[in-house]
């Protein structure tokens, strides 16, 4: 049998997504995830070694459409954890009480005309961390200058040898 690498990366895709999709709902599921990539790792490897037969190596730049739906799960990920947060869990009663009630039964709401403040409040949240996760993204660059430098200099050098290898052959 030939490998398909597709499957594999679709695990990996949807166990990221439910880990950063709903982080705020349970935390400890990005450990239960480094157990499982672990484990489906050494399974890869046993497959890769033992049963199916090695792809090619292929060069490529970057892991394609894996990419944009890693980075479109991340920012989405900031939507679902800001409503967790805002309408689930009791974090905001916490930091701003004067929001909420609490009913005969012992739920907790929001406060009379004080619900169009908490959504307003989640979802400027929710544009702070955009705006926050974007700066960070323009500011870190890709590829780190040391790296930069490096690229340049073995391009430079393959170029010269270029240069030298099509003098002596004229």
């Amino acid at each position: 049998d030939v490998y398909e690498s597709f499957d594999d990366c679709m695990e990996i895709l949807i166990q990221f997504g439910y880990v950063t999709l709903f982080a705020s709902a349970y935390p400890l599921a990005s450990i239960a995830m480094c157990v499982s990539v672990w484990i489906e790792i050494r399974s890869d490897m046993f497959k890769l070694t033992k049963l199916v037969q090695k792809p090619p190596g292929e060069r490529t730049s970057s892991i394609g459409m894996w990419e944009d739906l890693l980075n479109g799960m991340v920012w989405l990920s900031v939507l679902t954890n800001c409503l967790l947060f805002g309408f689930t869990s009791n974090q905001m009663l916490q930091y701003i009480p004067d929001l909420y009630m609490q009913n005969e039964e012992g739920e907790t709401l929001p406060a009379e005309g004080k619900g169009r403040i908490i959504i307003l409040l989640i979802f400027a949240i929710e544009r702070v961390l955009i705006l926050l996760g974007l700066i960070l993204t323009k500011w870190i660059p890709s590829v780190s200058t040391e790296l930069s430098i490096k690229l340049r200099r073995r391009v430079y050098l393959l170029d010269l040898h270029q240069a030298e290898k099509a003098k002596k052959s004229e």
